[in-house]
């Protein structure tokens, strides 16, 4: 049996359909240790597959994998000259997916199957979103939520922005796919992920679906007329969905407009993110070249704005972090990590994918996660690192010679 197992093509295919699986199954913990379990499932059959020697040397040969990896790889490391190893060690509980799950991946996933693992991530997400649905119109409610917070059991901003970018990947099938059949599935798909994310409350991921919506519109059309057509359509439907469902959408940032003004850096959630990012920069001076590391970086945040300089970053002395992920990373890592970040980025939105779809939708995907990191350090949640380790894998596979 072991032997069949190892088998290149039958352990492929196996990991493949649990792959498909965990891609559906994202947003629900029906075991505590699903996402483990999983993991740790692809991770074994990779490692006892027969051709385990050639699938190490192709990851080395993949130069954008490698990259990606040796980042998260410095992040450990960082821990060397952390101050508080303990809260680096919690911070990066869930930065091992990247190795368990991206190495497998970008080594054996066969680019010809990358539509059915995009299309497998609908599943899960239009069950969630039915759920919230039911929760927004009062038919029934799960503890921590309400008609006003209508998020199931994550929290919604992790929800909003796994939310998101299948709104973004529904509406690039439905540009895209001929038979009309399809295109009304697609089309239904959207107008239900795009209510949803509307009737939450992460101004984040709604901020950054309109941008990054905006941009594959223009991505897919070029410059042509159905730009002119197809954009402005969808930001009026976005805004009718704004004003009749969630009208507080727009006074959050009107009532956030107002409090900065008056108040300036003092309580308003949004002062308190511009005070963390004043703050991650004189962190950042301190030591420019390597950081201060996992853990330690917030050491220096916590010692800043409660002993040292109190008055000078108005209430952050409350937040745990920066509220922004860029600056967790380059405050552990310095300027040396983030610049493997960035060379990272740039190297992922350059991949060489020829499926037109699959390429616009690596790109929003990338898009709309560097946007909500602005705002939020969310790699810290399990459940959007899982999918950020599992569409990265995705992405730069899409772009493999695997067969």
């Amino acid at each position: 049996m072991l032997e069949k197992i190892r088998n290149p093509i039958l352990n492929t295919q196996i990991i493949f359909y649990l792959t498909v699986v965990y891609v559906s199954l994202i947003p629900f913990h029906f075991w505590r240790g699903k996402d483990g379990t999983i993991t740790l499932l692809i991770f074994l059959l990779w490692s006892i597959n027969r051709d385990l020697k050639k699938n190490i040397k192709n990851f080395f040969q993949n130069s954008i994998a490698l990259i990606f990896i040796s980042f998260i790889a410095l992040l450990y490391l960082s821990l060397l000259w952390s101050s508080n190893t303990e809260l680096g060690l919690y911070r990066l509980e869930y930065f091992k997916y990247y190795f368990l799950i991206l190495i497998p991946l970008v080594t054996i996933l066969n680019k010809s199957n990358v539509h059915i693992l995009l299309n497998s991530y609908f599943i899960g997400i239009f069950f969630y979103s039915i759920v919230s649905i039911a929760i927004y119109f009062g038919l029934f409610e799960i503890i921590g939520s309400s008609i006003t917070n209508p998020k199931p059991w994550l929290e919604y901003v992790v929800f909003s922005s796994l939310l998101g970018f299948a709104a973004l990947l529904s509406f690039l099938y439905m540009l895209h796919t001929v038979n009309i059949r399809f295109k009304l599935l697609y089309l239904l798909l959207t107008i239900v992920f795009i209510f949803v994310l509307f009737v939450n409350n992460s101004r984040n991921a709604q901020l950054a679906f309109i941008i990054t919506v905006i941009y594959g519109i223009v991505r897919y059309y070029k410059f042509s007329w159905k730009t002119l057509v197809v954009a402005p359509f969808i930001m009026v439907i976005t805004f009718m969905l704004l004003s009749h469902f969630n009208i507080k959408f727009i006074k959050k940032f009107e009532h956030g407009y107002t409090e900065l003004r008056v108040q300036g850096i003092e309580g308003n959630i949004i002062g308190i993110r511009l005070a963390g990012w004043l703050c991650s920069y004189d962190v950042l001076r301190e030591s420019p070249y390597y950081g201060h590391g996992m853990g330690g970086h917030e050491d220096r945040l916590h010692s800043l704005t409660r002993v040292e300089h109190p008055e000078k970053y108005g209430n952050l002395q409350r937040m745990d972090w920066y509220h922004n992920q860029y600056a967790e990373f380059y405050t552990t890592t310095g300027l040396l990590g983030f610049s493997l970040f960035i060379v990272f980025l740039y190297r992922f939105f350059r991949l060489k994918i020829r499926d037109k779809v699959v390429k616009i939708a690596s790109q929003s995907f990338m898009l709309f996660s560097l946007l909500v990191f602005i705002f939020e350090p969310i790699l810290y949640a399990r459940e959007f690192a899982i999918f950020f380790a599992l569409f990265i894998g995705i992405f730069i596979a899409s772009e493999s010679r695997n067969s």
